[in-house]
């Protein structure tokens, strides 16, 4: 069979009769989430080698090769019909209002942007994000060639522009819903109850698991607690270092003590929302900490830019970078070209920031309180396909670093734990593995532990998702294996002296250990525990204080429980109205002022 992004391409570039040959040889109903992830039927719908008659023609091949999904199918394939169109009008629309209203140079939008941001510091990432996009495509990018102190009097532009810029926002937020709702559909974490093509499409949306969603809200609400504790703690290496580099340019500025303390707090909030995984994951290695540094040092330059400056732009060089970062004195130069090259080449680094050349650009506009150094870092330094080294680190803390914590964790709490994982055999083939198993007191912990790193956009929660599910998978095979010989975990837990008996073994609880919060919950039709490290860590520390680890087994049979803090779980019906589209939605209700 092909590589699955090779027959997705083939849908949005060749003839009718090689894609309906392509989908009947290739296309099954293991196929379907890759199907909707990589958005094979947006391909079709593009293809402009086939009739619209041919397009119908395969979209109903394809729901009939996956027949328990083709309504989801044929509806998706609907909303493509009826909603992008309007989405191509409304980008329209901002481009001719773009066009129109601003010079043809790309730094002169910036600027008119950074004034934008300046008095909109609320404003809509995504919305943002959209003009900028759009504005890159219609505008002569001069951001290398004209003088980035700009003058006074490209004021005038903005103050006659602000109106129509104002009218661009409100277009691109709308474009921007279309956009999410688009991902949350193809990444499955909601479908199409009903779609309607008239003057004005209309659509229904549901939560497709809405037990997944209510613990993905949990732990988002968990990391949120756990960094507004942080924040009293002391900083840490980076973050001290960054903070003086603030401090040296605000004394040498004279910049207000209540400028210069904005630009430390959102420093800090940088730092703060780091998990325990994150912690071990920097200290580690230097590859990620160095990835980490670069990063700071360019979001501190923002910093100083946007609250301790009244600047719009400037650049930073690649040199100073390096002689300004913190271990610039002490990475050779190997790896530094590799780590800055894996920076500027990250494609949400350059949807923040603009790289010209190996220099970056640093601009008011780029404000935005969502971005997430530590987790872009990490992204980055995972890169295993873009580096070699970084391939090579993701590996080892993985599989030895990451493991190893856990095991450690669990033998300093009492438990007798296997060294490393064991491979479970069946018809002379290794079947699957086990990444721990642990023995106290009658209580058996079998478990897959997964670095399973994970931003907030849907994509990479769906990414991270089959490395979860698979983990899942390798449980229940396990289970599987244990059930069908009950001799077989007997034998592994006597070899290292465990156990002297099988009626020493009380209760097994398979569970899933994840680097991320995000994950929780019971997994799959056997109800498999998924849980992070964090609450595993505080679970099994916990029973220092119970007469019997027994008393444990009640907490991995309600995950999700630990972490919501009495989070309401209430499913509240939204709804975006517009000109253009109607969309009703399905979400939790996050308006909780526990958590304010």
């Amino acid at each position: 069979m092909k590589n699955f992004s090779t027959i997705i391409e083939s849908l949005a570039k060749s003839d009718y009769t090689h894609c309906a040959k392509m989908i009947f040889d290739n296309i099954n109903c293991t196929h379907f989430e890759s199907l909707m992830a990589r958005k094979g039927l947006e391909k079709i719908y593009r293809n402009e080698k086939m009739s619209e008659k041919q397009k119908s023609d395969l979209i109903e091949l394809i729901g009939n090769k996956i027949p328990q999904h083709k309504d989801h199918i044929e509806k998706t394939y609907l909303f493509l019909q009826a909603f992008i169109p309007v989405g191509d009008i409304i980008a329209h629309r901002i481009e001719n209002s773009v066009t129109d209203n601003f010079p043809d140079s790309l730094t002169v939008f910036y600027y008119c942007m950074g004034r934008f941001v300046d008095e909109t510091p609320d404003i809509i990432g995504t919305a943002k994000n959209v003009i900028l996009s759009i504005a890159k495509k219609c505008l002569k990018n001069d951001v290398s060639s004209i003088n980035y102190q700009l003058s006074i009097s490209l004021e005038n532009i903005y103050s006659r522009s602000r109106p129509s810029l104002l009218l661009i926002y409100q277009d691109a937020i709308k474009y921007g819903v279309l956009i999410e709702k688009y991902d949350a559909i193809s990444f499955g974490s909601e479908l199409i109850e009903s779609i309607t093509i008239d003057q004005v499409p209309s659509m229904v949306l549901k939560l497709t698991n809405p037990e997944f969603e209510y613990g993905l809200q949990c732990g988002n609400k968990y990391d949120n607690l756990i960094a507004k504790k942080r924040y009293s703690e002391d900083d840490g290496y980076i973050e001290s270092f960054y903070k003086c580099i603030i401090c040296k340019y605000c004394r040498l500025t004279g910049v207000a003590d209540s400028d210069k303390e904005v630009a430390m707090q959102m420093l800090k909030r940088q730092f703060v929302n780091r998990n325990q995984t994150d912690l071990f994951f920097f200290l580690t290695g230097e590859y990620q900490s160095f990835v980490l540094s670069i990063l700071t040092s360019i979001y501190t330059q923002f910093l100083t830019l946007f609250f301790c400056s009244s600047q719009t732009m400037k650049v930073i060089t690649k040199s100073y970078i390096r002689e300004k970062m913190l271990w610039g004195d002490v990475i050779s130069d190997e790896v530094f070209n590799d780590c800055y090259r894996l920076v500027v080449g990250d494609d949400v680094f350059k949807n923040t920031f603009i790289v010209v050349d190996e220099d970056i650009v640093v601009g008011r506009w780029q404000l935005d309180f969502d971005l997430n150094i530590v987790e872009l870092a990490k992204r980055i330094s995972l890169n295993a396909k873009e580096s070699r080294q970084a391939g090579k680190n993701a590996n080892k803390f993985g599989k030895e670093i990451y493991e190893e914590l856990v095991r450690s964790m669990l033998g300093k709490t009492g438990w007798k734990v296997k060294p490393s994982s064991i491979k479970i055999k069946g018809e002379n083939q290794t079947k699957t593995d086990i990444d721990l198993i642990a023995y106290n007191q009658g209580l058996v912990i079998i478990g897959q532990i997964k670095f399973a790193n994970s931003g907030r956009a849907r994509y990479d929660i769906w990414k991270a998702k089959q490395t979860i599910n698979k983990a899942v998978a390798q449980i229940n095979l396990s289970m599987s294996k244990f059930s069908e010989d009950p001799n077989l975990l007997y034998s592994i837990l006597k070899k290292d002296g465990f156990v002297a008996s099988k009626e020493d073994i009380k209760k097994v609880i398979p569970v899933v250990i994840t680097s991320s919060s995000y994950f929780i919950g019971e997994y799959g039709v056997t109800h498999i525990p998924v849980v992070s490290w964090d609450i595993f860590s505080q679970i099994i520390e916990s029973t220092n204080y119970f007469d019997t680890v027994m008393n444990i087994d009640g907490y991995f049979s309600d995950v999700v429980s630990l972490y919501d803090f009495g989070f309401p779980k209430k499913i509240v019906i939204s709804k975006i109205e517009s000109e253009e589209f109607d969309i009703q939605y399905e979400e939790y209700d996050c308006e909780d002022e526990s958590w304010d």
